[in-house]
């Protein structure tokens, strides 16, 4: 179902082989995300820039306490950038469509409804304090959520209780 009904998909990313735009328009419906997902946009003149408050694991669990850390910012997305933060992603189970070291932006005090979610790239923080960037996915009982990662390589984290979702607002993928 992640590869857009086609489990090769993933395997010829991997082996290097570039999906046609057919693939990709599938996919990224599937994901949810719009055909601007992942464009380039060159950094803007002015620079303004929101407070980075932590990380978030994409292949592990990262801390994350949503307070800001040494006054670290990082450029603001374009648009209304009130109560916007962003995140820097850590690890690469969110490969190939996140990079270690892109950032994701949220509004952390913006309540998000798990069911509005579903099948969705979030910031999914765990009740002990972690957060993972996944898909979010419905667990086996009520209050529980599976987190599934886009990278085949790492499995489905079952039946976890979340205290919050973020959907992102703006992704910036760090320069190669």
């Amino acid at each position: 179902m992640l590869a857009a009904g086609n489990p090769s998909m993933i395997k010829n990313l991997k082996l290097g082989k570039k999906p046609g735009f057919d693939a990709i328009e599938k996919l990224f419906a599937v994901l949810d995300i719009g055909m601007h997902y992942g464009l380039r946009v060159p950094e803007p003149e002015n620079l303004s820039t929101v407070d980075l408050i932590g990380m978030a694991g994409a292949g592990g669990s990262v801390a994350y306490d949503g307070h800001l850390h040494d006054g670290e910012t990082a450029p603001a997305p374009p648009g209304d950038i009130r109560s916007v933060v962003a995140i820097e992603v850590r690890g690469d189970s969110a490969s190939p469509f996140l990079r270690d070291g892109d950032r994701v932006y949220i509004r952390p005090n913006q309540p998000a409804n798990p069911m509005h979610h579903i099948g969705r790239l979030v910031l999914a923080t765990t009740t002990d304090g972690a957060a993972y960037i996944k898909i979010l996915r419905r667990g086996n009982s009520d209050g529980l959520w599976n987190l599934d990662s886009i990278n085949p390589q790492y499995g489905t984290m079952e039946n976890m209780e979340l205290e919050r979702i973020s959907p992102f607002v703006w992704i910036h993928f760090k320069q190669l």
